[in-house]
């Protein structure tokens, strides 16, 4: 089939035509490939929605489920680093058969400008998403919880420091913690993912607003572990769960990133009988721990070492770069108060 055949467009003026259709293709290539796709978001259940959040003065998509019951609970999932709204998300379908709602935000989309990237425009976009599912109705609003991996993970330990919200707790699997070390190891340490067109270090600095040199205030005033605690969840449930093969083979995130993050909290709750010390964080690092260090397990996975800080825990566990879904529905579920896959 020939689209065109003739056309009765003067032979001076077509190339002008053609410069001018080609321009138009780029500009609209060049703006779709920046707004979350509808079609990225068609692993999502048939009931979900996607729906538009406002706040800042921006727009921002989410894929949004309401539950059938009255008062049901409410769980915040995020996107990882290089994410969007319209990731696969595999607890969408968990969510909906516990019967809860659910909601899958935008927060600024990929960790690759200023306005994402733990940005207060991208937390007031996660406290955008509670917002949005409480207006929709019957949201026990005692029973909001929070979790995503990797930089999900980090834009969890995020809202557990900032949100506004009152969450009952979150879980924050494979997060990066600082943006500082982060940089570092994403030169020297880590090679990029080879899907990727750049490394990790190439988005801080997009996000930082930095140049060759990284903005190091900057990249700290986006790290969870420097930054402020608001002070309305620090009694909230919070669980870091790092896989011990993490930051080897290619793997993005070490588990000093959780270890870290862990050990400020334990220290500032006086808790000091908690902290990793650097033996055991170094032996952590190497992977070079006795078998047998502990019987206990996080779903079918062996727990390497487990500690406790108040409402705050620790696992390193059996594991890589990943989070374990079922687990996160089962754990969620007992802070709700019952098995939630059985409403």
């Amino acid at each position: 089939m020939t689209l065109i055949s003739k056309s009765s467009t003067p032979p001076k003026n077509r190339r002008n035509l053609a410069i001018g259709i080609v321009g138009i293709a780029l500009l609209a290539a060049l703006y779709l490939g920046s707004q979350p796709s509808e079609q990225a978001g068609a692993g999502f259940p048939p009931d979900f929605q996607r729906v538009t959040l406002e706040h800042n003065g921006l727009r921002e998509p989410a894929w949004y489920y309401r539950a059938e019951a009255e008062a049901r609970p409410l769980l915040v999932s995020l996107h990882s680093w290089s994410g969007d709204a319209d990731q696969f998300d595999p607890l969408a379908s968990l969510s909906k058969a516990a019967d809860w709602h659910y909601i899958h935000p935008n927060f600024g989309g990929p960790n690759t400008h200023p306005g994402a990237c733990l940005s207060a425009t991208a937390l007031a976009g996660i406290d955008a998403a509670i917002d949005y599912a409480i207006e929709q109705g019957d949201v026990d609003v005692q029973r909001i919880f929070v979790t995503g991996e990797s930089g999900g993970g980090y834009a969890a330990l995020g809202s557990w420091l900032q949100s506004r919200h009152l969450l009952a707790g979150v879980i924050a699997w494979v997060p990066i913690s600082d943006l500082l070390a982060w940089h570092e190891e994403s030169q020297t340490r880590l090679p990029p993912d080879p899907e990727r067109k750049r490394g990790y270090d190439a988005d801080i600095r997009a996000c930082t607003g930095s140049q060759a040199e990284l903005n190091v205030n900057a990249a700290k005033a986006r790290s969870p572990q420097w930054m402020p605690a608001k002070g309305t969840n620090l009694e909230t449930p919070l669980l870091i769960a790092a896989g011990i093969h993490d930051g080897h083979d290619g793997a993005a995130v070490p588990v000093s990133h959780s270890i870290r993050f862990f050990n400020r909290l334990a220290q500032e709750r006086g808790k000091y009988e908690a902290v990793v010390d650097s033996t055991l964080q170094r032996a952590l690092l190497a992977r070079d721990l006795a078998e047998g260090t502990t019987r206990r397990q996080l779903g079918d996975r062996a727990i390497h070492l487990e500690r406790q800080a108040g409402p705050v825990r620790l696992i390193i566990f059996e594991g890589g770069h990943e989070s374990l879904p079922e687990v996160t529905m089962d754990t969620l579920g007992a802070l709700a108060g019952h098995d939630e896959r059985k409403p």
